[in-house]
């Protein structure tokens, strides 16, 4: 096991090393000071391990005080709390959530694919080598959590010092589950079961946190010990488990991204997008020029240009209708609303540039019509380029 530590971690050391150096030959000005073998450049090579070691160290310090300070600070101190019990409630709930979607194990890295699938090591040595480094990098990440929990919540550092604890346990507990009753998982694909449970746990968590519905500092101290009793039996699992195999088969198919080179993400995109064009003649328009073609376009795709964006729809419209149930049933919650909106609303220029539906909509009119049109030559003519940009632009509005 410590051999294939050692060869994973000059395994990462090379690929990440290789990637920065293949991004300083792509920023102008730097890559004239490359020189022309940059991968057999031993100054290169130690540049490159120094960035990747050190931006790896800063992105693990940083998400954890991004995660400290948004899901745990901000609320508190916004909503003026005062009980730590709703915190420890919090952390509960959101260290569940990470259970289902961070577990890892199931996770297809570019580590993983690299020494099964190229360097056939074996599945079992690999994910329990792999899974004990992550549960290392969590707990060692948490203990940095739990001296800022302390400070800032003015709680024992005996108890702050169990939040690892309990978090190391939770992971190796439900990863030694999904195992059991889902060794088919792989979190690269949307399984909504999974994203269905996180919301919920996460909607629990703030609710209780919100009406100060917490458990108290010893009961976290005793519910820390008996997960740590019960990851030791997760862990032994793991560690016995022998059909690793069947876990990567799984992960790595035939239609992972990580087996693929640009020309078969392409080639299986564009048959994607070939099987759902419509045929349907019904559809017909009383404009004219390219705006009707145009329009025509629009009509005969309307499913496929606007299922995405009837699913968005559909889920805001259901976070409202709770928000607005939630107001009626408890007054004191409108004030929570109110203070929320008020204080988010500048971000929402940015959660409506990642709901934007531009990419489908784009991929949709290039396959199912520029493809094929770009072959003749007044559909290149700038004019036609620039009215057409206009009619989808209108498209693209409206349905977003």
């Amino acid at each position: 096991m410590i051999n294939t530590f050692v060869i994973l971690t000059k395994l990462r050391i090379t690929y990440t090393t290789n990637t920065v150096i293949f991004c300083l030959t792509r920023i102008p000005l730097i890559n004239k000071l490359i020189p022309h073998h940059p991968y057999s450049s031993k100054g290169l090579k130690t540049l490159g391990g120094f960035i990747s070691f050190f931006y790896g160290l800063f992105m693990a310090i940083i998400g954890k005080l991004i995660y400290f300070g948004v899901m745990f600070c901000l609320p508190y101190f916004f909503l003026e709390k005062e009980s730590i019990e709703g915190l420890l409630s919090l952390l509960c709930f959101l260290t569940l959530t990470g259970c289902l979607m961070n577990t890892q194990l199931f996770n297809p890295s570019k580590d993983k694919y690299y020494a099964y699938g190229l360097m056939n090591m074996n599945t079992r040595d690999l994910t329990i080598t792999m899974y004990i480094f992550f549960l290392l990098k969590v707990l060692l990440g948490f203990y940095v959590f739990a001296i800022l929990f302390s400070l800032i919540f003015d709680i024992p550092s005996q108890l702050a010092m169990s939040i690892p604890i309990f978090v190391f346990s939770m992971k190796a507990i439900s990863s030694a589950l999904i195992l059991r009753f889902d060794n088919k998982r792989n979190e690269n694909e949307p399984s909504y079961p999974y994203m269905i449970s996180a919301l919920i746990f996460v909607g629990l968590g703030y609710l209780c946190f919100f009406f100060d519905l917490g458990i108290s500092l010893n009961a976290f101290v005793i519910l820390s010990i008996i997960v740590c009793i019960l990851s030791l039996f997760a862990l032994t699992y793991l560690y016995l488990y022998k059909n690793y195999d069947d876990l990567y088969r799984a992960m790595y198919s035939k239609n992972s991204f990580l087996q693929m080179d640009y020309s078969n993400v392409n080639k299986i995109t564009q048959e994607s997008l070939q099987q759902k064009i419509e045929i349907n003649e019904k559809y017909t328009s009383d404009k004219e020029g390219y705006a009707y073609f145009n329009d025509l376009f629009v009509k005969r795709h309307h499913k496929l240009l606007t299922r995405s964006a009837t699913r968005y729809a559909l889920g805001i419209a259901l976070v409202v209708l709770v928000l607005i149930i939630s107001s009626l049933i408890f007054p004191d919650f409108k004030m929570f609303i109110n203070e929320c909106l008020l204080f988010t609303l500048p971000y929402f220029l940015f959660i409506m540039y990642l709901v934007n539906k531009g990419p489908i909509v784009t991929q949709t009119l290039f396959m199912n019509c520029d493809h094929s049109m770009l072959s003749y030559g007044f559909y290149r003519e700038p004019k036609t380029i620039v009215y057409l940009f206009i009619e989808r632009l209108k498209s693209l509005i409206k349905i977003n």
